[in-house]
Order: structure tokens, then C-alpha cells, then sequence
């Protein structure tokens, strides 16, 4: 019963708390008309009346600014609604919205969504990691880095439930169609062009989302046991061919620098040979001449000089322990002695 009692009496209060506040803000008059009621009594109380009347108009205007002002930070995004339908988004800075008609979107507990402006990075790595088939039926798991930011707030919010688990599903889609029209070895390769036409995909695909796709990234691409020691087998092979091709080619140039060694001696030959014909020729030349204009002691003379000559040679050789000369040796040496005193005196 007291319990009840208190309760009633608290409502009374409030109550005649509303009431009085009601007269006070929208019957001007209200103070006069109580005052001349009770005469001087009042005036101490129309006082307190009045400086509560202020009160409660500051109190008014704190409660409006709060409601219509707002500072955004620098890296975020607040949207308003308007009876529950999109207005406007705010962003960095000091902002201005129409009290009790607008509102700021919150999230369940109550707070104010803020939407991240900054770059986002999603990792699909470990239990994430994407399970492919390339068009050579090897079956790989390839880890996947992407990086995104918002673009448009409201669209990312109100088109796309959870966004991260859509970019997943789409990335997933992309990277199955792609690796199923190339190879292992053409997606090991061509990593960067993949990941090219997977932005380009994506944003394709996601610009009704409100977000840019800066970059993706194929971090790693793992196979199984098996297919890493055939690889092991292909590259020792590969290895093993381009030895074999490169100890080929040495000897194929080993061949053509022997060859043109070969064919160097040869023209260095002829051309020794040519000058020495030539030498040969000028010497038959001048001996001719000679003949025609010494006669027959000419003649004489130059046999006698290959004879001498091939006696020195005899004589040089280290084989050779004795030497027979012809018994006309003295007689042979006085006619060239002869000869050349004829030549001169001619």
C-alpha cells in the first residue's frame, strides 16, 4: 500500500509539473494572471516562475543543438534519414541536420554507424584459402589479398548486406573461371595479369556497391605432394636438356672456330704461295732480261750459282759426316769467278 501511495503521489507531481510548464511556455499571461490572483503575495514566486522558464528554454535550445549538430572525424561517414527513408550523407567536418526530423542511422546497440572511409584489406588465407582446378586438372589452394575502400557510403550500405562476405563469393567466381582456362605453369607465370583482370572484374561487377577496388594480390599458390615432385622431376629434366644443349653448342662453336682456323691457314697459305710465285716470276723475268742482254755468259753464270748454292747446302746439313765434290770443283769455281769478272766489266 505505501508503495502505491508513493507512486501516486509521484504522478501527481509530475503531473502538475507538466501543467505548469505548459502555462508557462504557451500562455504568455499565465504569470500576470496568477499574480494579480494573489495579489503581492506572488510577486516572489512569479519570480521563481520566471527564472524556471528561462531554465527550461536554455535547456530547450542545448537539447536542439545537440540533436543538429554534429562533428564527423576525418576518416568516417554518418548518414541521415528522414522518417526513415535516405537524406544525405555527412562527412568530414561540421555538419548541420533539422532536429527530431532527422536522424543518424545507428547500429543495434545504439550507437551512431560510423562508416570507415579508409583502405580495407580481406585476407583469404588458411581455412579461406581458395580451392581451384586449372585446365591442366591440377587441383591448387591459392591465397588471395584484396584492398578496397568506400566510395559511396550510401550505397554500401543500403545496397549490400554484408560486403565483405560478397567480395569473397565474387572473388571466388573470377578466380574459378580464370584458372579453368590456363595451366598451372600459365597461372604461376601470368600472376600479375590475373590479377589486373581481377580488378577489372570486380569492379565490373561491384559498382553498384558504393566501392574501388585499388588492388588484388595472388599471394601464394600451393599444390599437392604429388604434383610438387613432378614438378621437382620436370625442372631436374629441364635442367639436364638445357646442359646437354649448352655442351652441344660449345661444341658447335669448338667445330666452327676450328673450321675457320682451318680456312684462315689455308688463305694464308695461298697467299704466301701467290706472293712467292709472283717473287718466282719476277726473278724469271729479270734472268731473261739479263740473258738477253749478257748472252751466254749470263746463262753460265746462273747455273754455276745454283751449283755453288746446292754445294753450301750439302755442306750445312748436320746429317751429312762427309762431302763428295766433283772433281771439277776447282775448275767450276774459277769459270764462275770467270764469269762474274766478265759481268762486271760489262
Amino acid at each position: 500500500m505505501q508503495n502505491v501511495q508513493y507512486i501516486l503521489k509521484i504522478n501527481i507531481i509530475n503531473t502538475s509539473i507538466t501543467k505548469l510548464v505548459n502555462n508557462i511556455l504557451f500562455r504568455p499571461n499565465f504569470l500576470l494572471e496568477l499574480t494579480s490572483n494573489y495579489g503581492g503575495k506572488m510577486e516572489y514566486f512569479s519570480l521563481f516562475l520566471g527564472n524556471i522558464a528561462w531554465i527550461l528554454v536554455i535547456v530547450s535550445l542545448l537539447i536542439v543543438f545537440r540533436k543538429g549538430v554534429f562533428t564527423v572525424p576525418q576518416e568516417k561517414a554518418y548518414l541521415v534519414e528522414r522518417f526513415g527513408k535516405y537524406r544525405i550523407t555527412l562527412n568530414s567536418g561540421l555538419n548541420f541536420i533539422v532536429p527530431f526530423l532527422d536522424n543518424l542511422v545507428k547500429n543495434p546497440n545504439g550507437k551512431i554507424r560510423a562508416i570507415d572511409l579508409r583502405e580495407k584489406q580481406i585476407i583469404l588465407a588458411g581455412s579461406d584459402k581458395i580451392e581451384l582446378i586449372t585446365k591442366d586438372n591440377v587441383e591448387i589452394e591459392a591465397e588471395i589479398g584484396i584492398f578496397y575502400r568506400i566510395e559511396d557510403p550510401a550505397k554500401s550500405e543500403y545496397r549490400v548486406d554484408n560486403i565483405e562476405s560478397f567480395i569473397k563469393s565474387t572473388v571466388l567466381g573470377i578466380l574459378r573461371d580464370s584458372a579453368g582456362r590456363q595451366s598451372l605453369d600459365e597461372i604461376q607465370r601470368n600472376r600479375k595479369q590475373i590479377n589486373d583482370a581481377m580488378v577489372s572484374s570486380l569492379e565490373e561487377t561491384t559498382k553498384e556497391w558504393g566501392i574501388i577496388f585499388t588492388r588484388t594480390e595472388i599471394t601464394d599458390i600451393d599444390v599437392d605432394s604429388e604434383t610438387k615432385e613432378a614438378q621437382r622431376q620436370e625442372l631436374t629434366a629441364e635442367r639436364r636438356r638445357r646442359a646437354m644443349v649448352l655442351e652441344a653448342e660449345g661444341k658447335k662453336k669448338e667445330i666452327q672456330l676450328e673450321a675457320d682456323a682451318t680456312l684462315y691457314k689455308a688463305q694464308k697459305d695461298a697467299e704466301a704461295k701467290k706472293i712467292a710465285a709472283e717473287a718466282d716470276a719476277f726473278a724469271i723475268q729479270k734472268q731473261g732480261e739479263a740473258i738477253a742482254n749478257n748472252g751466254q755468259a749470263a746463262v753460265s753464270f746462273e747455273v754455276l750459282k745454283k751449283q755453288v748454292q746446292a754445294i753450301s747446302e750439302v755442306a750445312k746439313s748436320q746429317n751429312s759426316k762427309t762431302v763428295i765434290l766433283p772433281t771439277d770443283i776447282t775448275k767450276v769455281l774459277g769459270s764462275f769467278e770467270a764469269i762474274l769478272s766478265s759481268l762486271k766489266g760489262k
